[in-house]
């Protein structure tokens, strides 16, 4: 899940809750690099609402984006883990309009029954997300 990283400022102005992507469309916003999430479709989608958006910079790398935002510099839209880790005292909300998620895949082949190991892996998979997602829901509103 992509979400926004904004000072306590912005939020409180944005009210409670999740934010729309365009309740954003005035505010400037620095935002990962399109190489950087190229393959991810719905950042695709946001970037296409790009004539709303008032993007001021594009960085490399979550920290770097996060600390744009400490110092004041604008607001930006990283996913849900790093913002989790990183934001400390900034602001933490959930995306409408569109929802931004990242997709996780674990193949196996459709031919065959699905092994003990792949059985094992998804397993620990679906357990490490819920953790995550139990966390994630603690720290972002």
């Amino acid at each position: 899940e992509l979400v926004l990283v904004c000072s306590p400022a912005l939020a409180a102005e944005l009210g409670e809750g999740p934010v729309s992507v365009a309740d954003l469309a005035d505010r400037p916003l620095v935002l990962p690099t399109l190489a950087g999430f190229a393959a991810h479709s719905r950042y695709r989608d946001l970037m296409g609402q790009a004539p709303l958006l008032n993007v001021i910079a594009e960085l490399d790398s979550a920290y770097a984006l996060v600390r744009a935002v400490e110092a004041g510099v604008a607001s930006t839209i990283i996913g849900a883990v790093a913002a989790a880790e990183l934001a400390g005292g900034l602001a933490v909300r959930r995306l409408t309009s569109p929802t931004l998620e990242r997709e996780l895949y674990l193949w196996s082949p459709a031919a065959l029954p699905p092994s003990a190991p792949v059985r094992a892996v998804k397993d620990a998979l679906h357990a490490v997300l819920a953790g995550m997602q139990a966390r994630l829901n603690d720290r972002i509103s």
